[in-house]
This record gives structure tokens, C-alpha cells and sequence, in this order.
């Protein structure tokens, strides 16, 4: 049939035809040529096209509409008596056309994409909201708070856009085509690739003819409407503004890959289009095949049914007794083929090239899903992989056939050929996966089975063995300590020995003479010392290597189980991908026939996903060995052996925490395997089932959130577990919970439940009464080292107090490291939390506690919800007759004080005095808890708010722990201790009346306590010294309280353990008595200076040699803390110490503000600080040498660990610029100084602390020199303004704001971009010293002078209470 005799095709077919043009060109590849390879190597092939479904949603209709439309626009214009149209008839029906589609669809369309692109939602928090959940929910929120024609912003210019874009592509197309047909005559129909081309050609012709039209609309679609404005004044501006602010070139940004991503698809659209065009006019479009031809639909059909059948058969005999989970038999996480990732190609392919209109294509790609698998899991059933093997080597065989008929037949079918090339590629992707998991693995298999592990070329010397050996046997012979303590120092110079791993490594896997317990020693010395492998010779670590790996195959079971300790701490130290080979092994033995071998080696592995996961977490020879991993776990999670089971789970938790992408591609065949194993027999599998559940709950919530009623009652019947390490990790998961506020909502409902099982778990079990202490009498006891927990201390801050701060204290409050920066964390909760229940009431996490930190934060999440649901149970508990639920009671009451304090206040004058009376109660542990309990109150009841609050509440709960001080408990000795130091930080002033009896009392406890409970005690005296401050220097008190601690300062030795506690509360102590502390200063003094000495040299001899131990900072920092108390305390009185202390003290604070550790630094800028305001002229001379290392130290964006350091030299920097003055010795230093506290202040990542401090420095250097900074005044007023909001008025406060002023004076147009902030700082001093409140009204004054007219329209925008307290003030 000629052309001229072509049959009209019906509005139908170019329905169909466009749509499945569409189709074809979503089914093209997501992103570029650079993106699209990293999304083939960070996934697969496959992935370049997700999302294709929501696409085809969208362009189907769009390319129907578009080519039914300019047909029958096309139509319409075209000559009546030939049929034909002319160029321009094509174009109108191509911008007709545009228009049509613009309206109907495609504006709507983008809109809805645009707002779906642009809404902020983080993928890291899968519980984030977006605003919009999808298309459909877009469309929705859209009309309901915008209105309907918001779907139509930018309509116009849409329209504009694909009126021109089609026009200029349809005529260019329908032109293109004509030439071509010209060319070639002979032709009816053009083949497929010129369609093809010339469709690519004509795509690329819209986008340029458009482009400044598309850049106007997408930015238009993108804003948020304003009703005050019409469409065509919004897109004025917008041409506006890209023409002023990113000139020409911006209207045509994005061209290129706009037309990298339009013409490949036009090129696509018009292909299949045309195809189905002449499909349509020949066979009018019989698309039956797709439901009813081709393969057997019906067989297909009754295939799923049975499948579904059998999937539900399996559902219902789920044979948990606790949960009844839905899981499909299947791993949906793996099993995520998308089957129109093929057959979209397919069609297109098949409509393209073929002979006659079949799926014929389908076969060639027919393998993938099962090769999918294959790659995602790394493993498949024996049968199934040798099947795969043989049909890839029956298609290879195909292409010699090919080769043999084109040679002697001249026969080439192109269309088999590409297909069996396709097949026959995918199937080389199989061999590849077939030949690394299946033969190298066999005959890895056989060779750790079989062949004997070869040992490198180092060789053992027998003297050096022998000696060795030797010194192993006679640490077994004797227990003396004398004779052990010379052993443990041989061993040690043993280290010293290169090859030393060698001969441990020997005598462990190649002297089965020796016995098992000395090769055991052996290994653990091997194990312990793993890091020396790495300078031990290459030799001699390969030695040790191999000789592990063959120690693990020795018959005997103890050798194994300590060779495969050994194979981790050398896997740690060496990294696994640096030893594959013990990875390999471990793996491998997985599959052992022999079962201690199997739980050998994972037990091995269980501790290295526990030690470094993230080690394993890494390719390694191109693969990654957690790849394979993971789903062999899985699979063992149902071994017979519970200690298989439990080692699966366990080692699938631990890579948990680093979001494994490994683990999480099977994450739901993990959460099956849990609930499947959650009523296990054995307590550990149980244990770790829990423990997984609290990691996921922490990293995954939502893959626990569908199924969160069932497990919260697994959770709770776990918390009655009768193994108490399962109801510890149930009881953890609760406290997980209640820590992470975006779970709030689903915790809620489960609150009454929740509450219940907390307050039975808080009560005391069997076996926690027999590891509490016990019930007699115990202060004569001394304790053991094991009883003293280590102390950690990182110095004093020099710091601001905020108004909301909730203990203010005296001008420059010391704060332990970086607790002035706890609201630039974010975080509501950390793990102080948890440490408050480990040091109150004993050191071993265990259920009770863990149950009672978690109704900590319930009470903190909940408040009103959470006393509300417990208060029956809580009463029932307080006047329970069992001194045990008694106990609990009194817990929960105090666990809950924070949270649900402004419930519980109406309560507590009657629940005060029945605490104060169970302080009375004859079980120890319950006036303890009592104790704990009164301490989380004090801020209520050191709040005297009458005569008769203090002597109802006040005085008896401090006699009350005052007597629980003198306890003969020890463990309520140190309840008493630390309750009533809260009391005191609470109290501070209140307690002076009381200082004769409260110092009696804790000078007496000095001699009845051991050494655990002195160190509380130490904490008390140097908190009371804190809360009354100079109260404390009358000589009576002094006389009462120096004679004990001067005892107790010349017993001590040089050990930080003792020393430390005691420094830290004389430092405190000496600032309190002032110069009553004189006749006690000197030999401390010195010994101070002593001790600063031999801890600088220790620390010189560390850094020349780094084998020795690194010397403890915290007598250091502490030692210094305690000379800036003295300082402090002393005063210029301090100055005959000074001149006769040797070495002097100048040149040691010297190399301490060099300290590499930030501690040091930070109480060596502190003492600086001191001395500034205490002896200024003591320091001065020195200056000169110290200010070079205080600049070094001002930087904006310090370490975690060095903010405090940095807080503390811009702080000393300020108390120095003071005492200068306008002195010129100190204007030299002001430019450096400056240029570093100005970026300190602006910096957007800098602690809000580092901020305070620095303005305070800048504004104390304005006040003293104003003309060195008052140029920069604009730079950084409105953050200087800022910066001091909250900070409480003090003298701090008031001179760095009366330097501030003198900047303005000096500067007034310096404050013109800050003027509001400037007078919103004012706004926020509740009482300025007269000399300040004066220069404010001056500097106002002056500015409402200058301003004119323009004063109040700005001061008619100040927010109301900044208008009224400026004209109250100011009469402004």
C-alpha cells in the first residue's frame, strides 16, 4: 500500500500510541551518564529505574492527550479536499496541542512535583513527617488549604511552554520526515531508527525555543502564593530579579541536561508511536495477547492460587505461643525484583525490532529475576545453581551455531543474535557468581579442611623459647607477691623483644608437649599483647598468624576456644581486610560437622561484630564479606544448638548501631527470625532477641512501628522473665522508648501497662538482695580497692550565668567542662541520666535501676499522664506493711520528681515528713533509697517560704541526713552524704545559721569513714564551702574544720586516687576563708608547686617516650585549681609564697598553658584569670610571655574537649584588659586579640558559651581601648547584642556592656544595621548600675537626636514590651 493510500487511523489508536510512547520513555534510565554509573555501582543495573511506576502515572496521559489532540488539530486545519496541512497548519495544531496538554495535565502535574521536590524531609529520620505523604496527599492538601486553582499557578506560562515547545517539535518532526521520505521513495514506511533520529533531533528543538519561559515557571510553581499579587506581577518580578541578580545566562540554566533528558525520550515517543500508529491501522490495536494469548494465563493463574494457598497454610501454623506475626515465607527485602524493569524494554524492543507482534523478547531477560536473587543473597539451592549452569552453557553453545551457519550458509538472523547475546550476557553475570560462591569456595573448604596452614621462615631460638616457657611455669608455681610481682615485671620486659609474639604464637600452637594450661597462658599473653604485631618484624607477624590459625584446628577444646579470642584481638589490631584468611576460616568453620568448632567460631565472630563491626563493614578483594555473612547468620538462627542460635542473633545485633546496608537489605528476614525465636528455650537466645529489638527500636523504629502492640506485650511479659538478664534487656527496651520524643505518640496508649510492669520491676529480687549490702552494721569494714569507683575531672570553667540557670551562684561560677554548653547538644537526655541510678545506689546496672531510670523519663516525657495512671499503685506501695515494696515505693516517688514536680508539689507536705520518718526505718536499704529520695526534693524544701516551712521541712531533713551521715551503714553513709550535698547546693545561704552543727557533723564522719564514702565526704565539705562562701571564714568555723583536713592533707601520698578529692576540696575551702586560710597556705603551697613539677616532668619523659604510661592529668589540672584557690583566697597575701616558691610557679604556668592536654590548658587560663583580679601586679610582669599563648588559644570553632579552655582564655584576656587599662603595654596586644574573638563571636558553629564569652572580652577591650575597635563596631554589633540576651546582670555584664557603649559614642553610625538589637539588649537589664543605665539614656537619647522623624517609625516596629520598658525607663 502506498502512501498516498494509507487508511486513517481512529482517535483510539492515537490515544494508545501516545500513551504507550509515554511509556517507553519513562522506561529509559534515571540520570546521567555520571550519576547513572554511581547508581550502578552503589546498586544495580535495576535501579536506574525506580520510581518508574509514579512516572508512568504522569507522562501516559500527558502523551496521550498531546498526540490525540494534535491530530485532531491537525485534522481540523488540513486542506478539506486533499487532507493534507500545510507548515503552518502544523504548527497552530502543535501549539494547540501544547496548550491542551498544559491544561489538562501537565500543570497540575508540576505543581504537585514541585511541591513534593522542594518540601524538606530528611531521610536519615524515617519517623519525620513530610508535608506532603505523596502525590494523591499533595492534591488533597493543596486544595483544601490553597484552594483548587492553586493547581493551576502558573498555567500560563506553562502553557506558553508546551504550546512552543510542541509546535517547534511537531513541525520540525513532521518537516524532518518529509525530506527523509523525499530521499528514499522507495520507502512506505520509514524504519524504526529514523524515527528514532529524527524524533531525537525534533526533542531537542522545544527546550531551546523555550527555556527562559520554563526557568520563570518552575520558580513561579515553586513560591508560596501571595493573594496580593497577580500572575502576571509575579512573573514580571521574577524576570526581574534573575535578569538583576544572575544576569542573561540565568534564563537558560539547566539547557543542557534538560535536553539531554528531552530529546533521547522524544526520540523514544515518536518510534513507539509511530509503530503503534501502523499497529493500529492494520490490526486495529489488538492488544488481547498481554491477557489471554501468548502463555497460559489460566496455568499462571492456578500456579498463584496454589502458591497463596500454601503461603496461608504456612501463616496459620505459626507456632509461637507469644506472637502471631503475619510474615510472608519470602524475604521481601530481597526479593524486590521489579518485573517492569523488563517487560517496559521488552515492549519497547518488541514493538521496535521484530517479525511479526509477539513478547518474543521476553524470553532473552526471562532469567533475571532468578539472577537477581541470586545476586542479592550470594547463595542458592544446589540444584537450582548447577540448573542455571548448564541452560547459560546450552544458550553459550548457540553462538558457534551462529558462527557455523553465517560461514557455510550465509544465514545471520540480527534479531536472535541480539537476544541470545542479551541472554547469554546475563548468564556470564551468573558464571561469574556461580564460579566465586560455589567452586572457590569448595575448594577453599578444602583446603582449610585438609591442607596443613604453612608457617613463614621465623624459627624460635630455643634459649629465648626456653626462657620463655621457663617463666610461664613459675608464674604457676607460686602465689607469693613478691615472686608474682618480679614475673609480671620479666613479662614486661619481654615486650621489649621484637619477636615475642613469635615464641607465645609457638608455644600455643606447636608444643602440645607443654600442658594445656601453660599453652593457655600463652594465648592469653598472645592476646593481650596483639598490638605489638604490629612492630614486630613482617616474619614474625606472619608467624603468629598462622601459627593462631592452626591453633584453632587443635584437638584440644580450651586451645580453640583461646586461639579464637586470639584471632580477634589480631583482627582488631591488624584490621580483617588485612587478614582475610582468619575471616575466611571463621566463616567456613560455620558449616563444621563438628559442633564445638561451629560455636568456636562464632563465637569468635559474634565478639567482632560486637568489637569493630564497622571493620567489617568494608569490600574486601572486591566483595563484602558481611554480604555473606548476614544471610548465613540468618540461616544458623535456626540451628538445633541454642548456643548457635543465641551467637546468630547476637552477632546480627552488633552491626545494628552502624546501619549495616548489609543487614538492612534483610532486615525483615531478620525481624521474622526474632519473633520466630522470641519464646526460645534458652534464656541467652531470648536475651539477645530482646537486646536486637532495643537496637532496632533506637536505629529502625520504623520497621517496628506496624507491629508495635505486639511487641510492647512481648516486651512486658519479658520484664517478668524469671532470667534476670532477659528482663534487663526487656526493661532497656522501655527505657530506649521513653529516651527518643518522636516515639512519644506510640508510646502513650501503652502507658498504663508500662507504668505497672516499671513499678514491679523497681522492687528488690532475690538475687539483687544478695548482692546488696548486707543488713548488719558495716562502717567499721574497710573497703576493698575493687569498692572505689575512679573519679574523673576536667578542671574548673570560668563561665556566664544565664537567667535560666537554675542555681545562680557569685560572678564568674565554676562549672565542671562544658557544662555551660548543654543547650547547644540538643538532646534531652544523655548518659548522666543513667549514671545518677549507677552511683546512687551501688554500681551494677541491673533491672531495678534500669527500671527506675526509665520511669526517670517517663515521668519527664508524660508528667500529669504518667502520675495519674501510677498514683493507686504508688500509695498502695508508700504504706505497704513489706518493707520491700515500701522500698520501691519511695523509689518510683523519687524517679519521678523531676517530671512530675508541679503534680507532686501539693503533696509534699504531707509526703516530706513521712520520708523524713522512714529515715528511721530499720532496714538499711530503705533509708538509703529515703536519702536518694529527700536529694532529688531539696530544691522544694530548701525554699523557704516561711518560718514554718523551715522548721517543718527544712531543719528536720537536714538533721534527718545529717544523722544519716553518722550512719553505721555504709551504704547509707554515702546516700546521707550525697543527699545532703544537694541540700546544700539547694540551701546556700540557709545554711549559715547551721554551720557550727553541719561542720561538727562532717568533721566527725572524717574518722568514721573509709575510704569509698571520704571521698563523697571530701565533695560535701568543698560543696558547703561553695554554697556560704566567706560565712565560713569566722575562726570558729575555721578551727572546726582546717585541723582535720590538714590531717588528712599529710597522710596522703602522691596518688591521685587519694590526693585528687582532697585538692579539689581545699580549693574550694580556701576561697571561702579568704586570708583566714593564711597560716595553712604554706606547706600547701609548696607542695602544690612539688607536685606541678614532678607531673610536667612525667608528662616530658612520656612524650620522648611513648612506651611509658601516660601520666594522670587530673592531679595536674586539680593541683592548679587548688593554687587558683589560694589565689583567690589569699589574695595579694599569696606574694611571699610566690617570691620564695622554686621552681616559680611563673615558669611552670608557662609550660602549662603549652599543655597538649585541653584540661590542663583550661585551669592554667583560669589561674591567669585569678591572678589578674586577685594580684595583678604580681602577674604584670609576666604577661609579656603568657598573652602570645592566651591568642594562640582563641579560636571560633574549638574541639569538644577544648571549649572550656578557649571559654577560659577569653575570659582571662577580659579580667586582664581591666587591670591595663588604657595602658600601651596592652594596646599592642588589642589587633591580634581582636582578629581572634571576633570570629569566636560570629562563627555560627562556635558554643553559645564561646559567644558569651568572647562578646564579654570585646566589649571589656572596648571599654579600655574603644578607638583600636570602634571601626569594626557594624561588623559585629547585632551578634554582640545577641550573644549576652540571657545572660543574668552581674559585674561581667555591666562592664562589657558600658564598653559596648563606649564603641557607640565612639562610633555611632556602628550601630545603625543593629539599632533594634541594641535596644532589645537594653530592654532585657533588670536593674543596670546607675553609671550604665546613664550612658543608655545618653546613647538613646542621642540616637532619637540623630534619627529624626525616621525614630518613630523604627521604634513604632519594636515588639510592645521593648516599647514599654524603654519609655518607662527613658521616657523615650
Amino acid at each position: 500500500m502506498s502512501r498516498s493510500e494509507k487508511k486513517p487511523v481512529g482517535f483510539a489508536t492515537h490515544i494508545v500510541a501516545g500513551g504507550l510512547g509515554g511509556a517507553m520513555e519513562a522506561a529509559k534510565p534515571r540520570g546521567f551518564i555520571a550519576t547513572g554509573v554511581s547508581i550502578v555501582q552503589r546498586e544495580t543495573p535495576l535501579a536506574l529505574y525506580k520510581g518508574l511506576g509514579a512516572v508512568l502515572s504522569g507522562i501516559v496521559p500527558k502523551m496521550a492527550i498531546r498526540f490525540a489532540s494534535f491530530e485532531t488539530y491537525k485534522k481540523w486545519l488540513s486542506d478539506k479536499t486533499t487532507g493534507n496541512a500545510n507548515v503552518g497548519a502544523i504548527f497552530f495544531a502543535g501549539l494547540a496541542a501544547g496548550t491542551t496538554e498544559a491544561v489538562a495535565v501537565v500543570t497540575p502535574m508540576e505543581v504537585v512535583k514541585i511541591r513534593l521536590q522542594a518540601q524538606s524531609h530528611s531521610l536519615a529520620d524515617p519517623l519525620e513527617i513530610p508535608r506532603y505523604r505523596n502525590a494523591a496527599h499533595a492534591v488533597y492538601t493543596i486544595i483544601r488549604e490553597e484552594g483548587f486553582m492553586t493547581l493551576y499557578r502558573g498555567v500560563s506560562l506553562t502553557a506558553l511552554r508546551q504550546a512552543t515547545n510542541q509546535g517547534a517539535n511537531f513541525t520540525a518532526y513532521q518537516e524532518l520526515k518529509k525530506q527523509a521520505h523525499k530521499l528514499q521513495p522507495e520507502l512506505t514506511d520509514l524504519p524504526s531508527y529514523q524515527h528514532m533520529l529524527i524524533g531525537l533531533i525534533s526533542g531537542a528543538m522545544g527546550p531551546f525555543s523555550n527555556a527562559p519561559i520554563d526557568t520563570i515557571k518552575t520558580r513561579l510553581q515553586k513560591a508560596t502564593a501571595n493573594r496580593d499579587e497577580s500572575a502576571f506581577t509575579r512573573i514580571k518580578h521574577i524576570a526581574r530579579d534573575m535578569w538583576q541578580q544572575e544576569g542573561f545566562r540565568s534564563f537558560y540554566k539547566g539547557i543542557t541536561p534538560r535536553v539531554l533528558r528531552v530529546a533521547p525520550g522524544q526520540a523514544i515517543v515518536f518510534a513507539v508511536y509511530e509503530r503503534v500508529r501502523k499497529m493500529g491501522a492494520m490490526y486495529s490495536i489488538q492488544l488481547t495477547y498481554m491477557t489471554e494469548g501468548g502463555y497460559n494465563s489460566q496455568l499462571v493463574h492456578r500456579s498463584a492460587k496454589r502458591h497463596l494457598n500454601f503461603r496461608a497454610y504456612i501463616i496459620r501454623q505459626d507456632p509461637s505461643p507469644l506472637l502471631r506475626f503475619n510474615r510472608p515465607t519470602n524475604d521481601p527485602s530481597i526479593d524486590t525484583f521489579r518485573l517492569e524493569y523488563v517487560l517496559g524494554p521488552a515492549l519497547l524492543l518488541s514493538l521496535i525490532f521484530n517479525y511479526k507482534f509477539t513478547l518474543v523478547e521476553v524470553e532473552a531477560v526471562a532469567i533475571m529475576p532468578q539472577l537477581f536473587m541470586l545476586q542479592r543473597t550470594g547463595e542458592a539451592e544446589t540444584i537450582t545453581t548447577h540448573y542455571l549452569a548448564a541452560l547459560g552453557a546450552y544458550r553459550a553453545l548457540y553462538i558457534p551455531n551462529w558462527l557455523y551457519r553465517y560461514f557455510t550458509e550465509g544465514t545471520l538472523d540480527p534479531i536472535a543474535v541480539l537476544a541470545g547475546l542479551v541472554q547469554t550476557g546475563l548468564y556470564l553475570d551468573f558464571f561469574y557468581i556461580y564460579f566465586t560462591n560455589w567452586a572457590l569456595a569448595e575448594t577453599s573448604i578444602s583446603t582449610h579442611s585438609s591442607a596443613p596452614i604453612m608457617m613463614s621462615s621465623w624459627v624460635p631460638q630455643p634459649s629465648g623459647l626456653q626462657e620463655v616457657v621457663e617463666t610461664l611455669h613459675n608464674s604457676t608455681r607460686s602465689q607469693d607477691v613478691e615472686v608474682q610481682r618480679s614475673i609480671t615485671l620479666k613479662l614486661e620486659q619481654f615486650t621489649r623483644v621484637p619477636d615475642y609474639v613469635g615464641y607465645l604464637a609457638h608455644i600455643i600452637a606447636s608444643m602440645p608437649q607443654e600442658t594445656e594450661h601453660i599453652r593457655t597462658i600463652s594465648g592469653y599473653l598472645l592476646k593481650n599483647n596483639a598490638p605489638l604485631l604490629l612492630k614486630a618484624p613482617p616474619e614474625v607477624c606472619a608467624f603468629a598468624k598462622a601459627a593462631v590459625l592452626q591453633a584453632f584446628r587443635d584437638p584440644q577444646m580450651m586451645i580453640r576456644k583461646v586461639a579464637g579470642q586470639i584471632i580477634v584481638a589480631f583482627l582488631r589490631v591488624l584490621e580483617p581486610r588485612n587478614w582475610v584468611d582468619a575471616l575466611t576460616l571463621l566463616v567456613h568453620s560455620l558449616d563444621s560437622p563438628q559442633l564445638d568448632e561451629q560455636e568456636g567460631a562464632f563465637d569468635a565472630l559474634e565478639k567482632a561484630c560486637q568489637d569493630f563491626p564497622k571493620k567489617l563493614d568494608v569490600e574486601m578483594n572486591g566483595t563484602r564479606p558481611l554480604d555473606f555473612m548476614v544471610p548465613k547468620f540468618l540461616m544458623l538462627s535456626t540451628h538445633p544448638s541454642s548456643k548457635i542460635r543465641a551467637h546468630a542473633i547476637g552477632a546480627l545485633s552488633q552491626l545494628i548501631p552502624i546501619q549495616s546496608h548489609s543487614l538492612f537489605a534483610h532486615v525483615d528476614a531478620f525481624i521474622a527470625c526474632l519473633f520466630k525465636r522470641a519464646s526460645d528455650d534458652d534464656h541467652i537466645v531470648r536475651k539477645n532477641v530482646c537486646f536486637a529489638l532495643v537496637q532496632l527500636l533506637s536505629y529502625r523504629p520504623d520497621k517496628l512501628i506496624l507491629e508495635m502492640s505486639n511487641v510492647a506485650e512481648y516486651m512486658l511479659y519479658s520484664t517478668r522473665d524469671k532470667n534476670e538478664d532477659v528482663a534487663l534487656e526487656a526493661c532497656d527496651f522501655w527505657l530506649t522508648f521513653a529516651e527518643e520524643p518522636d516515639l512519644m505518640p506510640y508510646l502513650r496508649p501503652l502507658l498504663p501497662k508500662v507504668a505497672t510492669a516499671l513499678l514491679e520491676c523497681m522492687v528488690y529480687s532475690e538475687n539483687d538482695l544478695d548482692w546488696a549490702f548486707a543488713e548488719e552494721d558495716d562502717a567499721h569494714i574497710p573497703d576493698k580497692e575493687t569498692d572505689i569507683k575512679p573519679r574523673h575531672y576536667d578542671g574548673k570553667e570560668r563561665g556566664l550565668e544565664r537567667a535560666s540557670d537554675a542555681n545562680p551562684g557569685a560572678n564568674g561560677t565554676k562549672q565542671t567542662s562544658g557544662s555551660g554548653d548543654d543547650d547547644d547538644l540538643g538532646d534531652d537526655f544523655d548518659d548522666d541520666d543513667v549514671e545518677d541510678y549507677e552511683d546512687d545506689f551501688g554500681t551494677e546496672w541491673n533491672v531495678r535501676k534500669c527500671a527506675a531510670a526509665a520511669f526517670d523519663v517517663l515521668a519527664t516525657r508524660f508528667g500529669v499522664e504518667l502520675m495519674e495512671v501510677s498514683l493507686p499503685a504508688l500509695k498502695d506501695k508508700l504504706w505497704s506493711q513489706d518493707w520491700l515494696q515500701r522500698e520501691c515505693g519511695i523509689l518510683a516517688l523519687g524517679a519521678m520528681a523531676e517530671g512530675c514536680i508541679d503534680v507532686i508539689i501539693p503533696h509534699l507536705p504531707v509526703l516530706v515528713p513521712y520520708l523524713i520518718s522512714m529515715l528511721n526505718d530499720s532496714k538499711p536499704l530503705v533509708r538509703s533509697i529515703t536519702c536518694w529520695t529527700l536529694g532529688r526534693y531539696a530544691s522544694w524544701i530548701a525554699h523557704i517560704s516561711s518560718e514554718e516551712h523551715r522548721s517543718a521541712y527544712f531543719v528536720p531533713t537536714m538533721e534527718g541526713l545529717l544523722r544519716m551521715v553518722l550512719d553505721n551503714h555504709k551504704r547509707v553513709q554515702e546516700a546521707g552524704c550525697s543527699a545532703f550535698s544537694t541540700l546544700e547546693e539547694e540551701a546556700q545561704a540557709e545554711l549559715e545559721p547551721y554551720l557550727e552543727p553541719v561542720l561538727r557533723n562532717l568533721v566527725f564522719a572524717f574518722d568514721k569513714y573509709q575510704a569509698k564514702n571520704l571521698l563523697i565526704l571530701y565533695d560535701a565539705v568543698g560543696t558547703l564551702a561553695d554554697a556560704v562562701g566567706r560565712a565560713l571564714s569566722n575562726p570558729a568555723y575555721v578551727d572546726i574544720l582546717m585541723p582535720p583536713l590538714i590531717k588528712r592533707w599529710s597522710k596522703l601520698k602522691e596518688d591521685p586516687e587519694d590526693l585528687v578529692p582532697l585538692l579539689e576540696c581545699l580549693a574550694s575551702v580556701s576561697v571561702a576563708i579568704g586570708p583566714s586560710f593564711t597560716p595553712y597556705a604554706g606547706p600547701i603551697y609548696e607542695r602544690c608547686c612539688s607536685i606541678v613539677q614532678d607531673q610536667l616532668l612525667q608528662y616530658q619523659a612520656y612524650q620522648q617516650n611513648p612506651d611509658l604510661d601516660e601520666p594522670d592529668k587530673d592531679i595536674l589540672v586539680v593541683t592548679i585549681d587548688l593554687l587558683s584557690g589560694l589565689i583567690q583566697g589569699l589574695g595579694m597575701q599569696i606574694k611571699p609564697l610566690l617570691d620564695n616558691s622554686n621552681p616559680p610557679l611563673f615558669t611552670l604556668i608557662g609550660i602549662c598553658l603549652k599543655h597538649p592536654q585541653p584540661s590542663v590548658r583550661q585551669s592554667s587560663y583560669a589561674l591567669v584569670g585569678d591572678m589578674a583580679v586577685q594580684c595583678f601586679e604580681l602577674l604584670r610582669p609576666y604577661m609579656p610571655q603568657i598573652m602570645p599563648e592566651i591568642v594562640t588559644q582563641l579560636y571560633p570553632d574549638p574541639k569538644a574537649d577544648e571549649v572550656s579552655a578557649c571559654n577560659n582564655a577569653a575570659w582571662s584576656v577580659g579580667e586582664v584588659a581591666l587591670r591595663y587599662g588604657s595602658d600601651s603595654e596592652f594596646a599592642q596586644w588589642v589587633p591580634g586579640l581582636i582578629q581572634q574573638l571576633i570570629p569566636c563571636l560570629l562563627h555560627p558553629k562556635a558554643p553559645r558559651s564561646l559567644h558569651e564569652n568572647a562578646a564579654v572580652t570585646i566589649g571589656r577591650i572596648g571599654l579600655v581601648q574603644p578607638t583600636m575597635i570602634a571601626s569594626q563596631l557594624d561588623v559585629f554589633a547585632e551578634q554582640w547584642c545577641q550573644a549576652l540576651l540571657e545572660i543574668r546582670d552581674n559585674e561581667e555584664k555591666d562592664s562589657a556592656f558600658r564598653g559596648f557603649c563606649t564603641l557607640v559614642k565612639v562610633n555611632p553610625q556602628g550601630i545603625e544595621r543593629s539599632f533594634f538589637w541594641f535596644c532589645n539588649a537594653i530592654a532585657q537589664w533588670m536593674n543596670p548600675t546607675p553609671e550604665l543605665n546613664e550612658m543608655f539614656k545618653s546613647i538613646l537619647m542621642g540616637l532619637k537626636e540623630m534619627s529624626g522623624p525616621q525614630w518613630d517609625v523604627q521604634f513604632g516596629m519594636f515588639p510592645t514590651p521593648v516599647q514599654e520598658r524603654l519609655r518607662q525607663r527613658y521616657n523615650i
